[in-house]
């Protein structure tokens, strides 16, 4: 049975929740077949975040980190603050197309405001770095 016969008949059935799950499944089921439909049959380059990575978790997204031994893996990235006896403070969800860099300094902004300015030091990676960032975060970590 084809997709389409498979709509056809799932609309026959509506209103269960299966039939509601089934139909998002469908969905997603069609939308990797023109994926993989563009990118044999066409030749062309699907960007990343048009491609489903995961039917079942579709928020999971594809980050080449270069590493040895993993050089791409997938999940989604969340930003997590912990503090100096290792009990965690904040997270944050990265959306799709944000980076570290684009959220730290907020970020920090929050669990600043939320610890009533006990934050006297911060240590971030790499890639939340920007001279912009370090200038914001001097000012959120030293004027409290």
């Amino acid at each position: 049975m084809g997709c389409e016969a498979a709509r056809l008949a799932l609309k026959k059935m509506s209103g269960s929740a299966l039939v509601e799950e089934l139909s998002v499944f469908l969905a997603r089921t069609e939308q990797v077949r023109e994926t993989a439909r563009r990118r044999v049959i066409k030749g062309e380059s699907v960007p990343n975040n048009e491609k489903l990575f995961s039917t079942f978790e579709p928020h999971t997204q594809l980050f080449k980190r270069g590493k040895a031994g993993a050089p791409v893996q997938f999940g989604r990235l969340v930003l997590v603050y912990e503090d100096g006896a290792g009990f965690l403070t904040h997270s944050y969800v990265l959306g799709r197309d944000e980076h570290d860099r684009d959220v730290v300094v907020r970020q920090t902004q929050i669990v600043q405001d939320r610890l009533n300015g006990a934050i006297e030091d911060a240590l971030f990676d790499r890639g939340f770095h920007t001279p912009d960032n370090q200038r914001e975060l001097a000012k959120i970590v030293t004027n409290h």
